[in-house]
């Protein structure tokens, strides 16, 4: 009796195996996007383009097919991330990152967590004029450095950048604009300490 319950059990053992050789079982992982910054992330996943507002994450599913007895499956994802108070530190590819799913996140999430380290200044142009330029000064004891941040904003556009954040008081920002055909200076901001994951957000009318 207890033989034949061996016979049994080794015959099973054998049918499942068998069974997972050839059929397999479908495999999937799950990437989060976890942004921890105040404002949107920009990112992508094999070219793909996402956002994410800020203190908000997204969740990604990936298929990466059957796996087997002999073969263990596995996915390479290609990401690039940006934020409006984010910026990719100390990357050789530029803000490229390469992760590889595989049996460690069957079941569980591969987070990718987004801090900010930067702080930002986003313009939008609701008005009918064209802005020609957009500069800002940095001043500080020693005078200021001007820097000009973009050229030519059509109506309707958005323009965002990252600027080094100031805890210190050691310098101030000061934001200009000038519209087309007008050789006037308009001051949008003067004497602006930004701390860091702070975005000055400015619409012009």
């Amino acid at each position: 009796m207890e033989r034949s319950k061996g016979s049994k059990m080794v015959r099973l053992i054998i049918f499942l195996l068998l069974f997972s050789t050839i059929f397999g079982c479908e495999r999937k992982a799950n990437v989060v996007f976890d942004n921890r910054t105040s404002y949107n992330l920009y990112y992508t996943i094999n070219d793909m383009p996402y956002c994410v507002a800020g203190k908000h994450s997204q969740k990604h599913s990936f298929k990466l097919g059957k796996q087997y007895s002999f073969y263990t499956p596995d996915k390479t994802l290609e990401i690039t991330a940006v934020g409006e108070t984010f910026l990719t530190p100390n990357s050789e590819n530029g803000n490229k990152r390469y992760i590889i799913l595989d049996k460690e996140y069957y079941n569980k999430d591969y987070n990718l967590i987004f801090y900010p380290n930067r702080a930002g200044f986003k313009f939008i142009n609701d008005s009918n004029d064209v802005i020609e330029t957009i500069q800002c000064r940095k001043i500080d004891i020693n005078g200021s450095t001007l820097n000009v941040l973009k050229r030519s904003l059509n109506p309707g556009e958005i323009y965002w950048t990252h600027l080094e954040y100031n805890n210190e008081k050691t310098y101030y920002y000061r934001f200009e604009i000038f519209l087309e055909n007008d050789t006037n200076i308009r001051v949008i901001a003067d004497s602006l300490k930004l701390k860091r994951d702070e975005q000055l957000l400015y619409r012009f009318y």
